[in-house]
């Protein structure tokens, strides 16, 4: 009698449906696989397609023969949404080129008054799904549609994540502040959403960013504040010093660190003593950015401060210590003073940089 609870057949039974999976992972997968080769294959097809209805366009030799080649190319295109995708991209790259002479940006314009590409992505931004519209937000603030910001700030609220980041990205090429500014700050209740995002939309923003930071400022946490200013110190604005300055008076070693890479940047000596403190401070986050920071500064008093730094107990404020060193001390003295010194930790970590940075000028 066939027992199915023989151990030997439960183990039969196990590895064959183990084996099935497999197998059916491994057809869904090629599936999959041929799906992506064929809308890539498409979109290569397109793209080549487009190019060259695009050159007998802008070469086209009378008015006549150029609208001929456009009525063509809209007959191409249709309502294909990678089809326009890959126009709009092409006919805007053309546009802002400096190589297109102003007869081709005509030929351009004509193309684009005849196929409609930003009526085509209003109508996705009103119309589509959550995917499409997400898309179109982007392609609007590409065309600067100021008409569709209305409908973009509407979906900047969404509960989809994916659809209010791009709004908020497109909000962000079209220098909206006020909605901006709410933006950012209603953050403030999505700390494993926002780090990213705060820092791209402020990267992308096209306002005045010395007012949308201080606005934001104006009513955010410190976890907000610190984004936001790790967004900013690259920027290097002296408008935000006082901020900075009263951020080393805080007790959250993060917003601390962000000025101190911030007043870093900027450079400026008198604020040199207080990098030094801080290079002392009691959590290893602060005394990390603050070593790093102090390599814009050349005093003696900087370069022992250095020095005694790579010998933290601390791997990251060694490392940064001793690479701020190495990059001030341009007569080596007080490199070679840890390299011969006792502390076996703080030679290796200027070791380790000066190895690292001849690597690098051999590679190149």
């Amino acid at each position: 009698m066939f027992d199915l609870f023989n151990p030997k057949v439960v183990t039969i039974l196990a590895i064959g449906i183990c084996l099935l999976v497999i197998v059916l992972q491994y057809i869904w997968l090629s599936v999959l696989a041929y799906r992506q080769e064929a809308h890539i294959r498409k979109y290569d097809n397109a793209a080549i397609k487009i190019d060259e209805k695009l050159e007998l366009i802008l070469f086209a030799p009378t008015l006549a023969s150029m609208n001929s080649e456009i009525e063509a190319l809209g007959k191409f295109v249709g309502k294909d949404p990678i089809k326009m995708d890959t126009l709009s991209t092409r006919t805007l790259a053309l546009l802002t080129s400096d190589q297109s002479d102003s007869r081709q940006k005509a030929a351009v314009v004509a193309v684009n008054d005849r196929l409609k590409p930003l009526d085509f992505y209003i109508k996705m931004l009103r119309n589509g799904d959550s995917y499409e519209k997400a898309y179109a937000c982007r392609k609007a603030a590409v065309y600067y549609a100021e008409s569709e910001l209305p409908t973009i700030r509407k979906l900047s609220k969404s509960k989809n994540r994916e659809l209010a980041y791009n709004a908020a990205m497109a909000l962000s090429i079209f220098g909206d502040e006020e909605t901006l500014v709410e933006i950012i700050q209603s953050y403030e209740q999505n700390y494993d959403y926002s780090y990213r995002i705060i820092l791209e939309l402020m990267s992308f923003y096209t306002g005045d960013l010395v007012s949308l930071a201080s606005k934001v400022f104006q009513n955010c946490d410190e976890y907000i504040k610190t984004i936001v200013i790790k967004g900013l110190s690259d920027y290097m604005l002296s408008e935000f010093e006082t901020v900075y300055l009263q951020g080393l008076m805080s007790k959250n070693p993060n917003l601390k660190a962000a000025c101190i890479r911030a007043l870093g940047k900027i450079g400026k000596p008198e604020y040199e003593h207080k990098l030094i403190v801080a290079a002392h401070d009691i959590n290893w986050v602060v005394r990390s950015a603050a070593v790093k920071a102090l390599k814009k500064m050349n005093s003696d008093r900087v370069k022992k401060t250095l020095v005694e730094a790579t010998r933290d107990t601390e791997w990251w404020v060694r490392y940064n210590a001793a690479k701020s060193l190495v990059r001030i001390d341009s007569d080596l003295t007080y490199v070679e003073s840890v390299l011969e010194g006792y502390d076996k930790y703080g030679s290796d970590a200027v070791k380790y940089v000066l190895y690292r940075g001849y690597s690098m000028s051999a590679a190149n």
